[in-house]
């Protein structure tokens, strides 16, 4: 213990206790150190509640990255089927244009074009399809019938070298193989049923 000098009688100091605030001179020891206790329970439940707030539990990312992985389970094959799709879009619209400058050359000459040039219309680079043409192996045929066959170029996510076919009737589905793949197939018909 230490006397104060101020005339205020003799305070307890811990060696804690750096300082002490003037209104506390003079109080009793007793109130000093119920003043420590309060502060070092406080400062013990403040350092508790840092440390419930600091992150999360392992056991608490594990389940969200569960759950993530069975949300990528779901969306994935669906993604993969409506980009495909919409690549498989392409070779039926340049299709559909090959058949309505097909009904308009047979209108006016007679028979089908036997070549591209033939129809007069620009059709935009196939991007995900080749072609080898309008197939005019029998002259004869073109008078009543032509045909035409895409074939998906690169890798089609899983789904191989499908092809798309129409023919004076429109999409051939009985030709095509794109009829073997449902979920990516921009024409609905009952052939896919």
């Amino acid at each position: 213990m230490r006397k104060d000098n101020a005339g205020f009688g003799s305070i307890a100091v811990s060696r804690r206790v750096q300082r002490v605030s003037p209104s506390l001179l003079g109080q009793p020891a007793t109130r000093i150190t119920g003043l420590r206790e309060w502060s070092e329970k406080r400062t013990d439940s403040m350092r508790r509640f840092k440390n419930t707030q600091g992150g999360f539990e392992l056991v608490e990312l594990a389940v969200v990255v569960v759950i993530i992985g069975i949300l990528a389970a779901f969306a994935v094959p669906k993604f993969l089927n409506s980009v495909e799709r919409s690549r498989a879009t392409e070779a039926v619209s340049y299709l559909s244009t090959v058949q309505a400058a097909q009904e308009r050359y047979h209108a006016r000459h007679g028979s089908y074009a036997p070549a591209m040039a033939a129809l007069e219309i620009d059709l935009p680079a196939l991007e995900y399809f080749e072609t080898s043409g309008i197939d005019a192996s029998d002259p004869k045929a073109l008078q009543t019938e032509w045909s035409m066959t895409l074939t998906r170029k690169g890798a089609a996510a899983g789904f191989g070298a499908y092809t798309v076919v129409f023919n004076q009737d429109g999409f051939s589905g009985e030709n095509s193989t794109i009829t073997e793949f449902p979920a990516i197939s921009p024409i609905q018909s009952k052939a896919f049923e």
